[in-house]
């Protein structure tokens, strides 16, 4: 199945988060630390402008609006949920999409995304269209919004090969097999913003943050810009930004 160039909307805020993650995710300190190596270094200037951006992407509702819908659509029963219904359905009347046949999209959205309704339930079922999205395609689609969001080369590669490294739990995640926990994602850049905070107050005049999870906030703050408006982006968009919650989480524990 073809395409489609992605049309990503970005607010200043998000851009501006977006430069700056791009920033450390391939930052090198500038002498040797005791830092892991998976751990890059914030100056004072850089840990307060991140936490700024942080607290203002948080409170924005199609951030909040996507992390809840991705994080319950990951649960058992999820398909009858009607609150993330609600929300899939307003924000593609919000990008101009008729709510007529609201029921044949919502269960469209389902089987790409891996979750379709037999006699014995909603399971996996490739026998019928639209198939689910393959997780290569997935992976092409994810390339090409990192491009279009004005993100590098390498910082790409950085980004999926995060995402590679967590494909099964992903993948799990998505058919319902393994549930994200509550506030995986929505308390993302919280945790975030607590974990600097403490490094900051904390006098040992370092201030660092995991690439991964960098990586991993990247691929959330760059599919909040696309969820909803096609199909496959929605689809693509939240499989991602599970993606990005599965790592994120994975680098703090």
């Amino acid at each position: 199945m073809s395409i489609y160039e992605p049309q990503p909307k970005l607010s200043s805020t998000e851009k501006a988060l977006l430069r700056l993650l791009a920033q450390l995710v391939v930052s090198q300190p500038c002498c040797p630390t005791n830092l892991p190596t998976d751990r890059t270094i914030l100056s004072e200037q850089e840990a307060e402008l991140f936490l700024q951006l942080l607290e203002e992407f948080a409170a924005s509702k199609k951030f909040i609006e996507s992390a809840y819908f991705s994080e319950r659509l990951t649960q058992p029963g999820a398909e009858n949920d009607g609150d993330i219904r609600e929300i899939f359905l307003s924000w593609r009347k919000f990008y101009g999409r008729s709510r007529s046949m609201a029921s044949t999209h919502w269960f469209d959205f389902l089987r790409r995304f891996g979750r379709t309704r037999s006699k014995y339930g909603y399971v996996r079922d490739l026998t019928r269209i639209p198939d689910e999205m393959a997780y290569a395609h997935f992976r092409e689609m994810e390339r090409l919004l990192l491009r279009r969001s004005g993100v590098g080369s390498r910082v790409q590669a950085i980004i999926l090969a995060v995402v590679d490294k967590y494909q099964a739990e992903v993948e799990s995640a998505r058919h319902g097999d393994n549930p994200l926990p509550s506030g995986s994602i929505s308390k993302l850049p919280t945790r975030i913003a607590n974990a600097i905070k403490k490094e900051r107050d904390s006098n040992l005049g370092t201030i660092s943050l995991s690439s991964t999870q960098a990586a991993g906030l990247m691929t959330v703050l760059s599919d909040v810009s696309v969820l909803f408006t096609t199909r496959d982006w929605g689809v693509a968009g939240t499989i991602s930004t599970i993606a990005g919650g599965v790592a994120a989480i994975s680098a703090a524990d």
